[in-house]
């Protein structure tokens, strides 16, 4: 009986974690004529988490900075904006802030960087566009660089394609691979 009984509960054990799998990703530079210069492989083993902006970013540092989640039910319609000394002096040189936009959705529209030129820490303005379903479908850096990130999903919800873009031209492409 303790036998049938450890082997249930190995088996609810093993069903109770997330599914784990390998996924390629393929990796296409282009020059700045629009041509493919390299292109390569990732190979990421026993893949635990979703395939989302936050997957991309750990991985890629592509974008550079991502909110924790795009959405939060404590904010609607509001701006919220973060000091990095919240006792200092509200000065945007000596105390640079984070600050995110939310829609009446709760979701995030914006999110942006003061910046800090001492610690080498360039500020940036991102816009965020949202389809249909929520999910979202468009990363625009609107500071000096105009960077691009342009996010196309899966059948099941998981990002499937990133596109990235510098001054309105095609540099990279990251794709799952099938």
């Amino acid at each position: 009986m303790r036998h049938k009984i450890l082997i249930i509960l190995f088996f609810i054990a093993q069903c109770s974690f997330g599914q784990v799998r390998d996924i390629d990703l393929i990796i296409i530079e282009y020059d700045e004529t629009g041509e493919i210069y390299k292109e390569s492989v990732k190979h990421f083993d026993s893949v635990a988490e979703r395939l989302d902006l936050h997957f991309f970013n750990k991985n890629f540092i592509i974008p550079y900075y991502l909110p924790d989640s795009f959405k939060n039910e404590n904010y609607k319609s509001d701006t919220l904006v973060i000091w990095y000394n919240e006792n200092g002096e509200k000065d945007f040189v000596k105390n640079w802030t984070n600050t995110y936009i939310y829609d009446s959705l709760s979701r995030v529209t914006s999110f942006s960087f003061s910046g800090c030129l001492v610690c080498s820490s360039m500020p940036y303005n991102y816009f965020v566009s949202y389809n249909d379903v929520g999910q979202v479908t468009r990363l625009e850096n609107t500071s000096k660089n105009k960077n691009v990130v342009e996010i196309l999903y899966s059948d099941i919800g998981e990002i499937g394609e990133l596109r990235f873009y510098r001054l309105d031209k095609l540099i990279r492409v990251v794709k799952v691979n099938k």
